[in-house]
């Protein structure tokens, strides 16, 4: 038993809202302890080696039921995590049978050319998903992760709005690093060559503006009946303000245009105003 559908992003795309709404469908089932389970990533990403980290995180956290389960201390104890066997072995599950397992990772989108085809030879038939956010305002969500996930920002007994001494957060590095996930000239191209039909975009604010389509546009990609879902309308996982400096935009700006241009040539105006 493997996945039969991937989301690979993008990062900051609202890929944790889809995962918050499809897992309330009976026909969907994703690995008890896992949106992200960070296989092909580990394995075919530049840095791909830390991608174990978040792996391991959701193991350390599991309160003392979840440990006893059979099917976790078989994952969790196998002796190669994160190999072909483990990852077939997070996916053999009795509640997996008869529905559409999935794997919402979104490093998926930065794996190489060898890690696209290897993803086609083991799950040749997977229907897999992006949804893209226009790239400036990803690539500026994700500093804004990574400014708060370095300690920066507000703390819990400080005013609305304060903030520490960020002097030292590297503004550059963050913007260079941010850059990567919103490549979508590279990532459409390298998943469609290998995924054909089966691979699918999705503009990210359409979740906003009409979340209960997107839904059933991802029931119909996966052949399963059409259900209502609770909280459709809730934002997921937004992202705490941060001042970017301007010229942090600029940069990113400058660098991201082409992506621009490739989205408006690839998928027309309309989707293109969309994401």
């Amino acid at each position: 038993m493997l996945p039969t559908f991937l989301c690979i992003g993008a990062q900051k795309a609202g890929t944790t809202w889809l995962y918050e709404q499809i897992r309330q469908h009976p026909d969907f089932w994703f690995p008890p302890p896992f949106k992200e389970v960070h296989f092909f990533d580990y394995h075919y990403a530049a840095g791909g080696r830390q991608s174990s980290r978040p792996v391991l995180r959701t193991f350390s956290r599991m309160n003392i039921f979840y440990r006893l389960s059979p099917y976790i201390r078989r994952i969790r104890n196998h002796p190669d995590i994160l190999s072909e066997d483990w990852y077939r072995q997070v996916y053999d599950h009795p509640k997996a049978r008869g529905r559409v397992a999935c794997d919402f990772t979104p490093a998926y989108s930065m794996i190489n050319d060898k890690g696209v085809e290897a993803a086609k030879r083991l799950l040749p038939d997977a229907k897999v998903l992006l949804i893209i956010r226009e790239p400036v305002s990803r690539a500026a969500s994700q500093i804004r992760m990574d400014y708060h996930r370095k300690g920066y920002g507000p703390k819990d007994n400080e005013s609305e709005g304060a903030v520490d001494d960020d002097s030292s957060f590297n503004w550059r590095a963050a913007a260079k690093s941010a850059l990567l996930r919103s490549r979508y000239s590279i990532i459409v191209p390298r998943w469609r060559s290998a995924f054909g039909d089966n691979f699918h975009c999705i503009a990210f604010r359409r979740i906003v503006t009409e979340p209960h389509r997107v839904l059933a546009e991802v029931e119909k990609l996966n052949g399963v009946k059409s259900m209502s879902y609770k909280r459709a309308e809730e934002q997921i996982h937004q992202t705490k303000a941060v001042d970017i400096p301007p010229e942090v935009y600029a940069y990113l700006n400058k660098k991201l245009a082409p992506e621009r241009d490739f989205i408006l040539r690839e998928f027309g105006s309309e989707f293109a105003a969309q994401t």
